[in-house]
Formats: C-alpha cells, sequence, structure tokens
C-alpha cells in the first residue's frame, strides 16, 4: 500500500517563513517538499546558468531551515508533470500546495497543463496567493488598498515540526541543457539563499537605507545604498510582506526620525508596492512577454532582429561609455540600478531602433533577479509601446555625465577609458588630435567609435513615435489598458 503523503511544491518562494502552503500541509500529516529544475523552462530564451546556481544555492538553504522543523526537500531534474508521475507511482498523493505564480509563458503553460492533470487524477490542488497578487481581477479598483492590507496582515506561522514521509527518495543530480553549456556563472554576481537575504535586509536597514534616496540614481552608489535584497525577493528567499512590515515598524520607531532615514524608508517602501502593481500586470495579461501591450503599435519596428547592432549593444561595444559600462557591469555581476536598465532599454529601442522582444530575453538572461512581472510591463513602458507612459528617450551622454560624473563607473568596466578625465571619459569622439597623443588614446582603436550618430537617430526614432502615438488605434487601445491594469 502507498503512504499517504501531502506535497509542498516549491516553486519561486524557497523559505520557510511566511509559507501559508507549508502551513497549511503541515497540519494535515506526512509532507514532502518538492522542487523541479525543470528542463523545459532551463532552456527558455530567458534562462542562465547564473539562475541555476542561485537556486541551488537558495535550496541548500531552505534545506537546512528544513531540516530544523524534521523536514527535507527532495529535488528533481524533470518536468512537473513527469515528476509528479514519478511520486504518484510511489505515494498515494492527498493535496498538492503551492503558492500562485505569476510567472513567464512557459511557466504559465506548464501550469495549465498540471492543472487538468490533477483533475484527471483526482488530486487537489490548493494555490495561495502571494506577494499580494490577485488571480482574476477585471481591473484595479481598490487594488492598492487591498494589496496594502495583505502585507499589513499577520506572517503565517513557521511550522514547529514536519511530518516526514517514510519512504526517502534521492534526488536527482542537475543536469545542464544545451543553451546552458554555452553560459558562464557572473563572476562577482550576490549568492542565494534566505540566511544572505537577511544579511542584506539588516545591512540595508541598519547602515546603508540612510542613503538610498541620495544614491538610487547613481551607477556606483546604488550598489551600495540600493536594497539589494531584489534576487531573494525574485526566489523567494525573503516574503514581500515581512520586509515590507519590517520597513514600517522601522518608520513607526519613535528613536528613528532622522529626517533622511524617514524619506528613503517612505521611497523604498513605495518601491515594494511598485514591485507588486508591475507583477500585477502580467497576472492580468499573460500575452505580455510575447506581444505588445498595445496591439495599436504592432508594425512600428521591425520583429526581425538586427543581430549585428544587438551584438553591439549586448557585448557593450557601442561606443558610448555609460551603455558599455553597464552591459559589463551586468555581465560581470548580473545588477544594476533601475535608471542604467530603463537606460539601456531606451538606447536599443530608440537610437538601435530594435523591437523589445530580443532584448528582453537578453537583459533577461543578464538580470540575477529576473521577475517576469517586473520585467516584461517595463521592456514595454521604456520600449514606449504601451501608448499610457511618458516617452522616456535617455541621453547616454546627459546621464553619463549627471549620474558618474567623474567618471568612475565608466573606469570600473572598461578599462581602457581609465586615463581620460571629464568630458572626454564620457565621450572619447571629442578628443582632439592634440588630446590623442596626450592620453595616448586613439578612438576607434583602444575604444570603437559609436555604433550611431545619437542626434540623427534620436531625432528619427522622436518623430516616429509620437507619430504613431496619435493613431486612433493606439488611443483606443490605451484607453482599454487604463481601464484594466491602472490603479484607481
Amino acid at each position: 500500500m502507498r503512504e499517504k503523503i501531502n506535497i509542498v511544491w516549491y516553486k519561486k518562494d524557497l523559505r520557510i517563513t511566511d509559507h501559508r502552503p507549508l502551513f497549511e500541509a503541515s497540519r494535515l500529516g506526512s509532507v514532502l517538499c518538492v522542487y523541479f529544475f525543470e528542463p523545459e523552462i532551463m532552456s527558455g530564451d530567458d534562462y542562465h546558468i547564473s539562475h541555476l546556481k542561485f537556486a541551488k544555492e537558495s535550496l541548500e538553504d531552505l534545506n537546512r531551515e528544513l531540516s530544523f522543523v524534521n523536514g527535507r526537500l527532495l529535488i528533481l531534474h524533470c518536468s512537473a508533470i513527469n515528476g509528479f508521475q514519478r511520486l504518484l507511482k510511489k505515494f498515494d498523493i492527498q493535496k498538492v500546495f503551492s503558492h500562485e505564480e505569476t510567472g513567464n509563458h512557459l511557466s504559465y503553460k506548464r501550469d495549465i497543463a498540471m492543472k487538468n492533470w490533477f483533475l484527471h487524477q483526482k488530486i487537489q490542488w490548493i494555490e495561495y496567493p502571494s506577494n499580494g497578487i490577485m488571480r482574476g481581477l477585471k481591473n484595479r479598483r481598490n487594488w492598492f488598498s487591498c494589496w496594502q492590507k495583505y502585507m499589513r496582515s499577520s506572517l503565517v506561522k513557521t511550522p514547529m515540526k514536519l511530518v516526514a514521509p517514510s519512504d526517502h527518495l534521492k534526488n536527482d543530480p542537475i543536469k545542464l541543457t544545451p543553451n546552458l553549456r554555452n553560459h558562464s556563472d557572473r563572476n562577482y554576481r550576490q549568492k542565494g539563499g534566505r540566511s544572505l537575504a537577511l544579511k542584506y535586509l539588516r545591512s540595508f536597514l541598519s547602515v546603508r537605507g540612510s542613503k538610498y534616496l541620495k544614491g538610487i540614481s547613481s551607477p556606483s552608489t546604488s550598489r551600495k545604498a540600493c536594497g539589494r535584497i531584489s534576487p531573494y525577493l525574485a526566489f523567494g528567499s525573503l516574503s514581500l510582506r515581512e520586509v515590507y512590515q519590517q520597513v514600517e515598524s522601522l518608520q513607526n520607531n519613535e528613536q528613528h526620525q532622522d529626517f533622511y532615514w524617514k524619506k528613503s524608508l517612505s521611497a523604498f517602501k513605495s518601491r515594494l508596492r511598485w514591485r507588486s502593481h508591475f507583477i500585477q500586470k502580467l497576472e492580468s495579461q499573460p500575452g505580455m512577454e510575447l506581444q505588445n501591450m498595445n496591439p495599436g503599435f504592432n508594425g512600428m519596428r521591425s520583429e526581425e532582429p538586427n543581430w549585428k547592432l544587438l551584438d553591439l549593444w549586448q557585448e557593450g561595444r557601442t561606443g558610448y561609455p555609460i551603455i558599455d559600462a553597464s552591459m559589463i557591469c551586468l555581465k560581470e555581476t548580473g545588477w544594476i540600478n533601475f535608471r542604467m536598465r530603463a537606460m539601456l532599454v531606451s538606447f536599443v529601442s530608440y537610437h538601435l531602433w530594435q523591437h523589445w522582444r530580443e532584448p528582453a530575453n537578453i537583459l533577461a538572461r543578464l538580470f540575477l533577479d529576473y521577475e517576469p512581472g517586473i520585467h516584461y510591463p517595463q521592456i514595454q513602458i521604456q520600449s514606449g509601446v504601451t501608448g499610457i507612459n511618458t516617452i522616456r528617450m535617455y541621453s547616454p551622454l546627459k546621464q553619463a555625465t549627471e549620474q558618474d560624473p567623474h567618471g568612475d563607473f565608466i573606469k570600473t568596466y572598461i578599462p581602457a577609458l581609465k586615463n581620460l578625465p571629464p568630458p572626454f571619459i564620457h565621450d572619447p569622439s571629442q578628443l582632439t588630435k592634440i588630446d590623442e597623443i596626450q592620453f595616448n588614446f586613439k578612438p576607434g582603436a583602444d575604444y570603437p567609435h559609436p555604433c550611431v550618430d545619437h542626434e540623427f537617430v534620436y531625432n528619427h526614432a522622436k518623430d516616429i513615435i509620437y507619430q504613431w502615438r496619435e493613431k486612433e488605434k493606439v488611443k483606443q487601445h490605451a484607453q482599454s489598458i487604463l481601464k484594466r491594469l491602472v490603479c484607481r
């Protein structure tokens, strides 16, 4: 006779704290916790080996946490449906518990298939909301008040002790899918796991956060001034609710009334809300990963990638130092601040006039904290295809001189430019022949010439995007988007 068990299916929620699926399953008897490394998802265009490594580190930490409450994590390398088929041969599965996931198109299709499979097998699959995201919303009326109520509600209790199945199964070895064999890990990325997540959060709320508001825009200062917990939120080592409550508790602390601290905490808390706001957009319009949010923009850009230009962009060889330094930084660390991310998308969308879809894949692989619900709405906003957002066309030179005035960030990631002072480090094309001799620097040889002429492509793109925004079809779809996806 097969042993009766309940299963907790871990996805992007790698913790035991504030974890309702784990708590509810623990009340019903024997619990098996399972995580799948799914070849189909690992083979996706948005997946990188750094995501796999970060997940493995997070799972090691999760397994240690589970061991403290007599639990154990089973890791299988297979599709979810094959994994559950294997488990069903071994166990009498009573119920499956998990969080709802707002993921990419592959995980969306996976969940639809799993729902049908569970129904066919007469296994109850119970999903719980995560991060304040609400499934099935027709509009965003009163969304913020509901979200805030969720964030201020009590954290779910951590089970004191789990009842583990008597039959212990071995973990599968993790195999690299073909696309991952051509990738190498980030040299200086953050490591995964809840223990590190808590250290980052504590250091931000005790010391680093005081500089948040002042340092958030600079690519150099933001590396310490920002929370740096985004990868841990993306993989669920931290729950958004526990972070929100810690920030709010600090705000309400009478001994913590410093003006800059209060302003920074308020700004940081608003970013937590915006995080859920964008994930809710993808939840409500799951096709956003594949299609323009506003179909009125279909045909504005060719969907055929220009790989000559895209390769220059993704390899950091555009001839625009702040663009190239940002890309090289991402390749080495997997993280850069929001302003530089927006600038990178603006550049590839307007200066290079590329459709957003392939750049979205490239950046998804580069971002260690890749979160589909933030990624695709933001990509579409920054590339100008929503019809409801302000057009954001960044000047690389303006961003460089304002956010990296002394060129410190550029020097860190483009050593070839380290001997050039401002303004040459921001725009080496300004060098005269005498300057080239003085600084022993040859544009085109030591560093590429700009791949496009800024003034020409900027004005050309500006004319096109504003002409399209005036089209009646764009305006009609914009009204529909406002009703469905914007908070009121």
